[in-house]
């Protein structure tokens, strides 16, 4: 065998080498991915509303070995799923529930709640009150999805609000 063929079979075998370590990376990488994605359990696996526990004058506990939330609500709570838009990153993502109540009156909504609101074709928004203010027609909050560039087209009445998000779990 010559010198230049035996660099060339070096030359090669190294390529080869070097093509199958980047593979075993990469397939490595993806079941890596995809363990994780499957080890990752939504919030709602360890509690849902069977979980939440009311009591009067009960301080908020989280206990984790138990899985159960114990809150002092003068309201019923219902659990929230949020679909993944991305519109409230960071805020809400992937996994992300949330337990919500139905206000009663408009002084339980302020600047800076997330509330679900139905928008003018039914569908339910849940975005961060930006702004209170009054009109000729009454009360109204204006909304925008925090990560959103502009705000919300509609004018939100009381009676468009669904929920108040009152806590989230992550």
């Amino acid at each position: 065998m010559s010198e230049g063929t035996t660099k060339l079979m070096i030359a090669t075998f190294c390529c080869i080498i070097i093509v199958l370590i980047l593979h075993t990376i990469f397939i490595w990488s993806l079941i890596e991915t995809k363990q994780l994605e499957n080890d990752a359990k939504p919030p709602s696996d360890y509690l849902n509303a069977k979980n939440i526990i009311f009591g009067e004058k009960t301080l908020g506990v989280w206990d984790i070995s138990d899985y159960y939330m114990i809150l002092t609500l003068d309201k019923e709570p219902t659990m929230a799923e949020f679909v993944g838009t991305g519109s409230m990153r960071p805020c809400l993502g992937k996994f992300t529930n949330g337990i919500q109540i139905k206000p009663d009156s408009i002084d339980e909504i302020q600047e800076g709640d997330i509330i679900a609101y139905e928008n003018n074709e039914g569908t339910l928004i849940v975005h961060r009150v930006i702004d209170v203010d009054y009109d000729e027609d009454g009360w109204f909050v204006r909304a925008k999805g925090d990560n959103n560039s502009v705000k919300d087209e509609k004018i939100i009445r009381f009676e468009d609000i669904k929920y108040k998000i009152i806590a989230l779990v992550f």
